[in-house]
Parts: C-alpha cells; structure tokens; sequence
C-alpha cells in the first residue's frame, strides 16, 4: 500500500470548514445566553444563619425571598436586558429576559419574621435568625395497661 502524502488543498478547506463553524456558533451564543447555576455561599454561625447568592444583572424590585416552613428557602429573580440601537432612519430595540429560580433546603430551621436581606453589586445576603431549639429532655411515663381491661374483652 502506497502513502499519499496530504494535500495542502485539504488542508485549507478543513480551515475554513473549522473557521464558519467558530464563527456560527459565537453568533449562537451571543444570541442565546448560556445557562448558569448562580452560586451560594451558606454560613452557619451560633445564632444566624448568612447566605450569600449571586444574582448580577438583576434589580432589586425584582427578586422575590420566600422561607417555607421555616427551613426551605425559595428565591427568584427576573433579569431583563435592553439594548437599544438608532441609526439614521431605523431604530433597533432587543430585550432579553432571563429567570432565575433556586430552593434551598437550610441546616436547619430559621425564624421567618427575624430575616433580612440586602442586595448590592450584584450578591444578595441574606441573614437569617436561627429558631432555638430546646434541649430540654423531657421525661416519658409509661403507663402500664390494667388488668380491668383484659377482663372486659
């Protein structure tokens, strides 16, 4: 069998075949923003619990925090972006809206009145007020069953 050796022609036509398929999916992209799990960061000190979330792009106005059952935290968020062109005669308007939504199941349970949150620069911080919990053992009686209720069965 004969070795052929690689033909320059092919070599280019394989360029320019990697170079429009570069070029077609970083128009993809730019279009169709890439999906991305916001980050968290949960402190647990004594008495609070602190979560940090990043949330970039979104207004205040429009982040909803919710605590269900006093250990499930739900948060949403709506991030709108308006880009906005006018040229000579024409004028070009684009608005891409994304949600977001996260639940998380907290360390333990928090006291929904006692929370707070700020929101800056893109990181909202929640700071939540841990529910004591009583360590208080109480003792359980166990009661033995009488001999009168054997009898009447």
């Amino acid at each position: 069998m004969a070795i052929i050796q690689w033909d320059d022609k092919f070599k280019d036509l394989e360029n320019k075949f990697w170079n429009l398929e570069e070029k077609f999916f970083d128009k993809f992209h730019s279009e169709f923003p890439k999906i991305r799990i916001q980050k968290v960061n949960i402190k647990d000190t004594k008495d609070k619990l602190i979560i940090e979330i990043e949330i970039p792009g979104a207004k205040q106005e429009n982040i909803s925090i919710r605590i269900i059952n006093n250990i499930v935290l739900k948060i949403e968020a709506k991030i709108e972006n308006i880009k906005e062109e006018k040229k000579q005669g024409y004028c070009k308007r684009e608005i891409n809206t994304q949600s977001f939504y996260r639940t998380i199941t907290l360390p333990c349970e928090v006291i929904e009145e006692k929370t707070e949150a700020e929101y800056e620069n893109g990181i909202l911080i929640i700071t939540a007020q841990k529910m004591k919990i009583q360590k208080e053992k109480k003792q359980i009686i166990i009661k033995t069953k009488s001999s009168n209720n054997k009898n009447n069965k």
